[in-house]
This record gives C-alpha cells, sequence and structure tokens, in this order.
C-alpha cells in the first residue's frame, strides 16, 4: 500500500481524526519527527488537492473521491496480481501467502475494500484449500526424497565416494594444512596474493610472488 492510501485507510478508520492523532500513527516509520511531520504534511496537501480528504475544523474526512481511489488500489493491485500469481502458486509461494495475508488484514480493516476485492478476485477459498493440499503433499514428497538422500549420502562414505569441504581459508587452516600434508602435493586457489604467500611461506619455507 502507498503512503499516501495508507494516509486514506487511516483516515477512513478514525473518522475526524485531527493532525497529532494521524501524526502519531505514521511517526513509527521514520528516524525523527520532522520527516514524519513533512512526509504528511506533503501527503495530506496532496490528497487535499485531489479532493481525496476534507477538513471540519481540526477534523480530517476521507470524501467519496477518497474511497474510492483506495477500492481502486485494491482492485488493479492486489487482487489482480493475486488472480494472476494463484494460477502458478508452487512457483510464487511466498508472494502469494504474504498477499493473502495483506489482504486478509486489510479486509478485516475496512469493508469498502474488502468488498472490491470479492468482486474482482478471481479465485476463492477453495483454491486456497487446493493450494494447501499441493503443499503438504510436496512436504511429505521432499521429506521422503531427504531420507533417501541421507541414505545415499552414508553408503558413498562407505564406499569412499569423492567428497569435500568448505572451511574459512586463514592462517589457522594454512598452518593445519602444513602440518598435516606434509610432502604431499597442494593446490590451493585464491585472489588474495598476501594469503597465498603466506601459505607458501608455510609450506615451501620461501614467498613467492
Amino acid at each position: 500500500m502507498t503512503f499516501n492510501n495508507s494516509i486514506l485507510l487511516a483516515i477512513k478508520q478514525n473518522p475526524g481524526i485531527d493532525y497529532n492523532d494521524l501524526l502519531a500513527k505514521i511517526a513509527q516509520r521514520y528516524k525523527n519527527p520532522a520527516s514524519a511531520k513533512s512526509a504528511l504534511a506533503r501527503a495530506l496537501k496532496d490528497m487535499a488537492a485531489f479532493n481525496y480528504i476534507k477538513r471540519e475544523g481540526s477534523k480530517i474526512l476521507i470524501t467519496d473521491k477518497g474511497l474510492a481511489s483506495m477500492s481502486i488500489e485494491m482492485k488493479d493491485k492486489l487482487v489482480l496480481r493475486l488472480n494472476d500469481e494463484i494460477k502458478r502458486p508452487l512457483a510464487n509461494l511466498d508472494d502469494i501467502v504474504r498477499l493473502i495475508l495483506i489482504l486478509s488484514q486489510r479486509g478485516a480493516q475496512d469493508k469498502d475494500l474488502l468488498n472490491s476485492a470479492k468482486e474482482n478476485a478471481s479465485f476463492t477459498i477453495s483454491d486456497i484449500e487446493v493450494l494447501r493440499k499441493e503443499i503438504r503433499a510436496q512436504r511429505s514428497h521432499l521429506k521422503k526424497m531427504s531420507l533417501l538422500l541421507g541414505q545415499q549420502i552414508e553408503k558413498l562414505k562407505e564406499l569412499d565416494f569423492n567428497d569435500s569441504v568448505q572451511i574459512p581459508f586463514d592462517n589457522e587452516t594454512a598452518s593445519k594444512i602444513a602440518f598435516f600434508c606434509t610432502g604431499q602435493k597442494i593446490i590451493v586457489e585464491t585472489k588474495d596474493n598476501a594469503l597465498l604467500n603466506r601459505v607458501l611461506l608455510m609450506l615451501k619455507g620461501k614467498v613467492f610472488t
């Protein structure tokens, strides 16, 4: 949700809210009060220019045009994106869950937005249930595959199959390599020439450049 629309939602949920109370609601978004005041003042000025809000003394109220603007955002952004993403759910699972969470939160706060979403959504709760079942099936499958891979890893270890390990390559590591691999050929690949020289010094007794 854009900043302006979040302000509109706050005004709609709190009819007649005054400037200070509105500022308190958005202040946590900013590191300092001056930034919050500047952003709110700019947003209120823009929304008043577009007739999205009106003032009655110290009270700030949302207009019908402001309500329509919020409904358009729900229709054109959140719901339309969900309509698209849910066509390929498992490939976009994180986004779908996030968007559904946003939809349920906003819908609980604002009935107009909820009604707009219901009118324009191409999916139903049943579709989300199907997605949930697919997730469970995939989780069960992945668990089986993980178990099988674990068993094969142990068998390959018993067969002395090729293995590797990744560790931080620093002076301590170089010293251990020098100690355990005396007399053996060692291949070192690094872009750190200073580190390479230190390794060569320990292994060969002299420095190469």
